[in-house]
């Protein structure tokens, strides 16, 4: 092959090859966004980690969880994600935004109690730090707890409905209480709460008519023997009158009465007894209290609580004596 012939192929494969390139689609190389984003990003100023523009907080100006997790957590909320600088207030313990912490902190002074949110109340979310009591029972506070919308504790003796069964008569009496206050009528069984019962007898007026001339807190055969016990025979008085003081005093020569007993219990860390129905000086069917293992007493419901126990004090278990028992620190 001569050098012309050798000259002339050599030509025809380049000139092929340009041909091949003409018909190949033209692409055109954009600029990389990666470029830009790098060219628009800065460096952080808590962990001096170069941000990607994209990866920026727009709150804070710091990491994203995807640019750095570690920085990222410092100034975010670790349960939302929202950025701490966007939020009203935080806690520095935790890393929770206003929002989140709102179960697991008080709600008036903002302390946190994260792994110890059961000592918050469970309706209000205030903590024993602002001087409230929490029922163990319930886990509400005292206020929550005795709520007039949904109550959860007894109004009268304030026990707790999760410890102690609701009486089944609250709707009927419009008292919220406990089956340990609830106290039937011996005639109609009916809770005594949802009945007008004389003073005198305890006694719901049933069967027995309430006293229209004076007494409204008395039934009839109660004011009949008031009267008797004041030393007046005349069925036609009423205790109550507001002249009756004087018609003893003309007519039965100022005459004493006769002291009965009450239905009530009066009680000091001594002795209960019973009141007379009509004057103060007299104690009725007086008696040393009989206690139970938890100090209260048997018969009158006085719970002891007194520095010692009485002299005269016997364990109703054991008999052992009060030298025998030591109280609590």
């Amino acid at each position: 092959m001569t050098k012309t012939n050798k000259r002339r192929r050599v030509a025809s494969v380049l000139l092929a090859l340009v041909m091949l390139l003409s018909l190949m689609p033209s692409q055109e190389l954009h600029t990389h966004a990666f470029w830009e984003d790098y060219d628009d990003g800065t460096d952080c100023i808590y962990c001096d980690h170069y941000h990607w523009g994209e990866n920026m907080c727009d709150g804070c100006g710091f990491c994203t969880v995807d640019c750095n997790s570690d920085c990222f957590a410092e100034f975010h909320c670790n349960d939302c994600g929202e950025c701490l600088f966007n939020t009203p207030n935080w806690c520095d313990q935790c890393y929770k935004c206003a929002d989140c912490m709102e179960d697991t902190h008080c709600s008036t002074c903002g302390k946190c109690y994260i792994g110890e949110d059961d000592q918050l109340c469970g309706e209000c979310h205030k903590g024993p730090c602002c001087s409230i009591t929490i029922c163990d029972s319930c886990g509400f506070c005292d206020d929550c707890a005795n709520d007039d919308s949904d109550p959860m504790h007894c109004s009268l003796c304030n026990s707790c409905f999760g410890s102690v069964d609701e009486c089944v008569d609250d709707d009927d009496t419009g008292v919220i209480h406990c089956i340990d206050c609830h106290t039937a009528c011996e005639q109609c069984e009916e809770c005594l709460l949802n009945q007008e019962s004389c003073e005198d007898c305890g006694l719901c007026f049933h069967d027995s008519d309430p006293c229209e001339d004076g007494c409204d807190q008395r039934c009839k055969d109660c004011c009949r023997d008031a009267v008797s016990a004041m030393g007046c025979d005349h069925d036609d008085w009423c205790f109550s009158d507001s002249d009756f003081e004087d018609h003893l005093k003309t007519e039965h020569s100022g005459a004493g009465h006769t002291h009965i007993a009450s239905a009530t219990w009066e009680a000091d860390g001594t002795q209960h007894w019973h009141p007379c129905r009509y004057c103060d000086d007299k104690k009725l069917n007086a008696a040393n209290h009989e206690f139970d293992v938890k100090g209260v007493c048997k018969v009158c419901g006085y719970v002891y609580e007194g520095d010692s126990l009485p002299e005269d004090y016997k364990c109703p278990l054991c008999g052992a004596g009060a030298e025998y028992f030591k109280q609590e620190s």
